[in-house]
């Protein structure tokens, strides 16, 4: 059996793909038939409508997805009849607002994270743009009484569309997000702990410690991603989302704790001594057992007695310097932050609210990658718009419609390219399969919705069982839309070949459009990129030491996760030699947490002299870091750290053991730092 063959089997006997696409197409029914219930004028739009709010078939992502595309929806209404209100008399110049509406959108999009509220962003430039638009294309009868009933009839059919998904997504065989944020969560803590045994491993490779790190990175985003979408499945889920909200915070914070015991065993074996080691296989070990086992109540039991058994060893004693007693501590935080990550696992499924809450990961707002995506869409528009202007065809409208909805929502993936040549592959065999249907099949049967809506609906099964599959979604999706598009299924369908032939053409030429266009315009390379996302991290750095960052690790976490997420990305365009820069976000990360752990520790020294020199060093770390980041070693840092331990000596408000810690962490720090800028230059020298 092929692979095809072999995928075509395990789908036609999949219980969730044959789910979905029999949800999918009674949505789509419900909408046809509401839609010629109310004698809308263009059905299909419902149809489309359907199938892009089911493309994540669980319940609460559908309900999600459905409340913002109907306030997008309202919202492009409302612009799109301002703009023809006033504009009518002059297409260029509606045309030209157009374009800025559109290009508002995009931009706005670039600097949000949740996928719904993005794609609510894309529906909000297309309505628009489908109000003036097909109100245009009959501007003599387009009198201030029918642009305000074309307006109500296009955002008529999107909602209608929206709320029979809801309803199907709802009742038939709904899907819960809690199962997908469990698996999720099953599977990034099972990652997270090989993660964190590579680490502690020091015959692991540098590659195999960033394809595993890039691996854990990419869950945790996901696992934040998805949690908006429980809150619209009753009562538990804010409960959920918080859990979901603090493992992701824990495992950051844990991310960014190994590195440290896996540096110092690395590249600084004398620093550690016997004691220190022993107990880092220890915990090693316990991390693998955890890992083994399937019971998350004993993988808790587990990091439960490991903390009682590092507890009991000795990190206080004249024969350990300050550099393993830092260490020492390390370590028990880091078993807490363990044992926090396993009860936040099982808060997911028990919706624990006694979880304090973490705030969601933050997206990351780079005002360049803004203005990347939103003019990047505008061109994609304009050159719609001028094949529309110049023609007068309805069919050049798909030319502005298709190229804004997937410039905006695949402008986040990975690889955009990718995604868009899968979707001109789906359209290329959407059009011939239409044009059999429509005028093979549908002209030889009676005339009704029933009989049409049963031959059109046997190819589009196939479709949505292509989109319930990750792998194949996209192909999916380029098969889909067009197919509706080309049928444009209603109570009364008509065929004509020349109108046929310019739609199907029109939406090829969109789609290769797109794909030209994210091939030329892309977001910023590696090494542009690194220099801002490095620079932003830098400030947060320094704004940790201001007074009122009580909130600071969480704050900071929610900040750095997207940023890591894309320096990941990044890492993995550049030559081999050239990827560290998974690692400079990693080490970011672990310095924002040791200078808050650092500030807690200088907080019981509430002297003038020491706050003044630890906001001083504060601003010291974040310089540092910049200019490691670029291969540079700097010796203020050092001298800045010598300031501070005399400040806290003069001052002598901690104890002699609080300040061998702070000691310890600051050697460290440096240790780190310069690491980090002996790692550089073979990565940049070949600029």
């Amino acid at each position: 059996m092929t692979t095809r063959g072999q995928w075509v089997r395990a789908h036609l006997t999949d219980r969730g793909a044959l789910a979905f696409a029999t949800r999918t197409l009674i949505a789509m029914a419900l909408a046809m038939a509401a839609a010629t219930m109310f004698e809308l004028e263009h059905p299909y739009w419902a149809l489309i409508s359907a199938v892009f709010l089911q493309i994540r078939p669980e319940t609460g992502f559908v309900i999600e997805k459905g409340i913002w595309q109907i306030l997008g929806t309202l919202a492009g209404g409302a612009v799109g009849v301002a703009i023809l209100m006033f504009l009518m008399p002059y297409p260029a110049l509606a045309v030209m607002a157009l374009a800025i509406w559109v290009g508002a959108n995009a931009t706005a999009s670039a600097l949000l994270r949740r996928l719904n509220v993005v794609y609510g962003f894309a529906i909000a430039g297309v309505t628009a743009v489908i109000v003036v638009t097909l109100t245009m294309l009959d501007a003599p009868a387009a009198d201030g009484g029918a642009v305000f009933r074309i307006a109500e009839e296009r955002v008529s059919e999107i909602i209608v569309g929206a709320v029979c998904a809801t309803l199907a997504a709802s009742v038939l065989w709904p899907v819960r997000v809690k199962q997908a944020l469990m698996d999720l969560a099953r599977s990034g803590i099972n990652e997270l702990f090989d993660y964190l045994d590579l680490e502690l491993t020091a015959e692991s490779s540098g590659d195999q410690r960033h394809r595993s790190a890039d691996t854990v990175l990419q869950t945790i985003v996901a696992l934040s991603d998805d949690a908006s979408a429980a809150l619209f499945e009753g009562p538990e889920g804010p409960g959920r989302t918080r859990a979901v909200s603090r493992l992701c915070q824990k495992a950051l914070a844990l991310m960014a704790t190994v590195q440290v015991f896996g540096r110092f065993r690395r590249r600084h074996p004398e620093l550690v001594g016997s004691e220190l080691d022993a107990a880092l296989d220890r915990l090693r070990q316990g991390i693998q057992q955890m890992r083994a086992t399937n019971s998350e109540a004993r993988a808790r039991r587990i990091a439960q007695a490991l903390r009682r058994e590092l507890q009991e060893t000795p990190a206080e004693g004249g024969k350990t310097t300050p550099v393993q007693r830092m260490l020492f501590r390390l370590m028990r935080m880091m078993v807490g932050d363990l044992i926090v990550v396993l009860r936040a696992n099982h808060a997911i499924e028990t919706s624990d609210r006694a979880l304090l809450k973490a705030p969601a990961l933050a997206p990351y707002r780079d005002p360049l990658i803004g203005a990347v995506t939103g003019g990047r869409t505008t061109l994609l528009f304009l050159i719609g718009a001028g094949a529309w202007l110049a023609s007068g065809s309805p069919a050049t409208v798909v030319l502005m419609i298709l190229p804004v909805i997937f410039s905006i929502m695949f402008a986040r993936l990975p690889s955009p390219p990718a995604a868009m040549r899968r979707l001109l592959v789906g359209a290329l065999i959407a059009v011939p399969v239409a044009w059999a249907v429509a005028l093979g099949l549908m002209a030889q049967v009676p005339q009704g919705l029933a009989p049409a809506m049963a031959i059109f609906g046997v190819p589009m099964f196939v479709g949505l069982m292509a989109i319930s599959d990750p792998d194949t979604r996209h192909y999916g999706i380029g098969f889909v839309i067009p197919y509706i598009l080309l049928i444009q299924p209603g109570g009364d369908m008509t065929f004509v070949a020349g109108e046929f032939a310019r739609m199907s053409l029109a939406i090829l030429v969109s789609l290769a459009l797109v794909y030209l266009v994210f091939r030329l315009i892309n977001e910023p390379g590696a090494r542009i990129m690194r220099r801002r996302l490095v620079a932003s991290t830098a400030r947060d750095i320094q704004r940790l030491g201001e007074p009122h960052r009580a909130e600071g690790e969480d704050w900071f976490d929610a900040r750095m996760a997207e940023r890591l997420m894309r320096l990941s990305a990044y890492d993995r365009s550049l030559p081999e030699r050239e990827r560290h820069l998974t690692d400079l976000g990693l080490t970011g990360l672990n310095l924002g947490h040791s200078a808050l752990r650092l500030q807690r520790q200088l907080a019981d020294d509430d002297s003038p002299e020491v706050r003044t020199t630890a906001r001083k060093w504060q601003r010291s770390l974040a310089h540092a870091y910049r200019r490691a980041s670029r291969g540079r070693q700097t010796s203020a840092f050092r001298q800045r750290s010598a300031h501070l331990l005399s400040a806290l000596v003069d001052s002598g408000n901690i104890d002699a053991d609080g300040r061998a810690l702070i000691e310890g962490a600051l050697e460290r720090l440096a240790l780190t730092l310069e690491r980090l800028a002996k790692t550089v230059p073979s990565a940049s020298s070949s600029r």
